[in-house]
């Protein structure tokens, strides 16, 4: 493999102290080697020659240009030399390879890879189902359904109203005939509204009982319009959830120790957050083993602007995330930390 992402320090190091023991990425403060590195990156980051990228910094408030994420490992090369390696978290300038920077665990942009020959399937999958869902017949059957249900909502809802209505002028009754009346008149009055309630109650099941059995009905002919594209979307969903499990296994880490693990089997029972794998530390840790680097130390800053979803600010250093990347990272430094 080559070693061209090897990128060695333009500023004079020699007297910077270098850790024994890898430090832990997720301390808040990053190695002062770590912040040669990032400075020299950012330098090159204000006029990059081989791509272009808008960080938004120079945006008005309100567009959607936002930064990236930045990461660096300083690293001690095959010929004991002392260096540093770069790396951008998921895509930049929509490609996964650019000059300088590391490149990524599995490269989804790869030419005839299964992932790209598995979405061309499921985009020709849902433009079958967009299509169907066109036909006249299946757009009527909804639309039939759809009316139904709104008249029988109406009608139940009409009914019900007026079962309110004569209930609250039951009450009304008992309340005088009770102070009028006698006992037995009382009673007597007390039976028959009761039997007015039943008979409403029983009408109300009446009309839902019929309203189910029609829309029933309609509901058995808009699926019967819909079996294409009920087997499309199981046939979508099985495929999209194999190239998931495909991708999972895509993403082998390796750690120091020269083993792999999938991205599946790092998280064990639980299913990787998207984009697990695409930041900046699994990539640069990637690129150091499989090359017989020694890591000396690792920090990731951002650049650009501030997107909505999360506290990030231009220039400022953070440690990796925690949901995607602790669990990969405590194998890949595993008796390292």
């Amino acid at each position: 493999m080559s070693n061209n992402c090897f990128i060695p320090f333009k500023s004079d190091i020699a007297d910077y102290w270098i850790p024994e023991k890898f430090p832990s990425p997720f301390l808040e403060k990053p190695h002062s080697l770590c912040k040669v590195a990032v400075y020299e990156l950012q330098e090159y980051l204000k006029n990059p020659i081989d791509w272009d990228y808008d960080f938004g910094l120079n945006q008005p408030a309100g567009s959607l240009r936002i930064g990236k994420m930045f990461g660096v490992l300083v690293v001690r090369n095959q010929d004991n030399e002392l260096g540093y390696l770069a790396a951008f978290s998921g895509k930049l300038a929509n490609k996964n390879h650019h000059q300088k920077f590391v490149p990524p665990v599995f490269d989804s942009l790869a030419d005839n890879s299964f992932l790209n020959v598995g979405m061309a399937e499921l985009n020709e999958i849902n433009q079958q189902i967009k299509l169907l869902e066109k036909s006249p017949n299946w757009l009527t059957a909804k639309l039939l359904l759809q009316d139904k249900k709104l008249k029988a909502k109406q009608e139940i809802a009409a009914l019900k109203q007026e079962m309110k209505q004569r209930k609250t002028l039951r009450d009304q009754q008992r309340t005088v005939a009770k102070k009028e009346q006698s006992p037995e008149q009382f009673n007597l009055l007390n039976i028959e509204l009761n039997r007015a309630s039943t008979r409403d109650r029983q009408a109300l099941k009446k009309v839902s009982k019929q309203w189910k059995l029609e829309l029933d009905q309609y509901i058995a002919n808009l699926e019967e319009c819909s079996q294409a594209i009920n087997l499309l979307k199981e046939q979508r969903k099985k495929k999209s959830h194999g190239l998931q499990q495909q991708l999972f296994e895509s993403y082998q880490f390796l750690n120091h120790t020269g083993n792999y693990k999938s991205l599946r089997a790092i998280f064990q029972n639980a299913k990787p957050v998207s984009g697990a794998g695409e930041c900046a530390a699994p990539k640069l840790l990637q690129y150091a083993f499989s090359h017989q680097f020694k890591p000396i130390a690792l920090a990731e800053f951002w650049w650009g602007k501030s997107p909505k979803s999360a506290i990030r600010k231009h220039g400022h250093f953070y440690p990796p995330c925690e949901e995607k990347c602790r669990p990969i990272l405590g194998y890949m430094l595993e008796h390292l930390l």
